[in-house]
């Protein structure tokens, strides 16, 4: 294992493991945080609406990762996903029960859903793909067990 990648390791390791806290980080708290919020509809189904999002999110990390460069995928993926966070966050600490909250939380929580798993796409194909083949089975490794699930 060579010194010249233990930074992007270091990265790597810290991109999996965000992935993996702000994935099973929403897992925990949407069913806590849905019932008091949501007015329109119950948070059970919203819940299984909200697991069917994520199938489009990894269809489009397969496209995403097959068409566009494995740096501009990350950004693209952290750039959605952080949009989707400040609007559930944004709906949920409004106070306001009005259409424009509601469409803000709907869009936030299905976006979360749905583009947090096209990280997990491209951040772990990224993670295989940056090592040479000499050093893969360790980069893997050690990403795998700083930042998996």
């Amino acid at each position: 294992f060579r010194s010249h990648l233990l930074g992007t390791t270091g990265i790597i390791v810290h991109s999996c493991f965000m992935l993996n806290f702000a994935y099973f980080g929403s897992l925990f708290a949407f069913p806590q945080v849905l019932p008091g919020v949501l007015h329109s509809s119950s948070a059970a189904s919203e819940l299984l609406v909200g697991a069917l999002w994520e199938l489009p999110g990894f269809c489009l990390g397969i496209f995403v990762g097959i068409q566009v460069a494995r740096k501009v995928a990350i950004k693209t993926y952290l750039l959605l996903s952080s949009v989707a966070f400040f609007m559930f966050a944004s709906a949920v600490t409004s106070g306001h029960h009005n259409y424009a909250a509601e469409v803000a939380l709907r869009l936030g929580y299905y976006g979360i859903k749905c583009f947090v798993n096209i990280g997990f796409v491209v951040v772990y194909q990224y993670s295989v793909e940056v090592y040479p083949t000499e050093a893969r089975t360790t980069g893997t490794a050690v990403n795998l067990a700083g930042g998996g699930p």
